[in-house]
């Protein structure tokens, strides 16, 4: 007898933050060939990712957009910046202020990444 083959997706989401207003936002990671990438992302309050346990998250490997990717629902960014406190934010290259940590550095974005919570 044939195994019945899972059609389930691998899907989970991390949180990011918007330099811009330092708000929080869920980034919607789906797994695809051993690999992350970021299909969706979403206005999030605190409490409501606290509340989902987004903020207790870890997640390891690349995190490339898909192509219909929007990008930060605040800003439209789609490249990330991981910043020594490990956390992430939206972002172009150059030196930029964590809006997690406040630490000013010069980012390069990136697209693998090692993510553990959202630290709320």
């Amino acid at each position: 007898m044939k195994e019945k083959q899972s059609n389930r997706i691998n899907a989970k989401v991390v949180l990011c933050k918007c330099p811009k207003n330092k708000r929080v936002y869920g980034m919607r990671l789906e797994e695809q060939g051993g690999d992350w990438v970021r299909t969706w992302a979403f206005k999030l309050d605190e409490a409501a990712a606290k509340r989902e346990g987004f903020d207790t998250e870890t997640t390891r490997g690349t995190m490339r957009p898909t192509l219909d990717y929007p990008g930060c629902p605040y800003c439209g960014g789609t490249s990330l910046n991981q910043c020594k406190c490990g956390k992430i934010f939206c972002g172009k290259a150059g030196e930029a202020t964590c809006p997690w940590c406040g630490t000013t550095s010069t980012y390069s974005p990136v697209d693998r990444l090692s993510v553990q919570g959202g630290g709320l």
